[in-house]
């Protein structure tokens, strides 16, 4: 009887084992499940930037202000007779590549 009781705990010890440390393991079903997490994070962050640009490209196509504003700001576009004043904090210029 205490052999047969010594088998079933090897069998048990054996089966815990793959639970805890096997393929498909509780740690990398939580390792896995944090990496899901992060990357819906992640996705939800795109998704609300996509909507902005969304909304901005809707915003150009319809013309208007939004267009050369961006033109302004982004590329430093001028009309002709403007003169061009950029404004540089010194923590930007800090950061400026040399």
């Amino acid at each position: 009887m205490k052999s047969i009781i010594a088998i079933l705990a090897i069998v048990l010890l054996l089966l815990q084992y793959r639970v805890w440390f096997g393929d498909g393991s509780y740690i990398e079903h939580q390792a896995l499940q944090a990496n899901i997490d992060e990357l819906s994070e992640r996705n939800a962050e795109l998704a609300s930037i996509n909507a902005l640009l969304a909304s901005e490209v809707e915003a150009i196509r319809s013309g208007g202000q939004p267009l050369e504003a961006i033109a302004r700001r982004e590329l430093g576009m001028i009309k002709p007779g403007e003169t061009l004043v950029l404004i540089i904090t010194e923590r930007e210029f800090q950061h400026e590549p040399r």
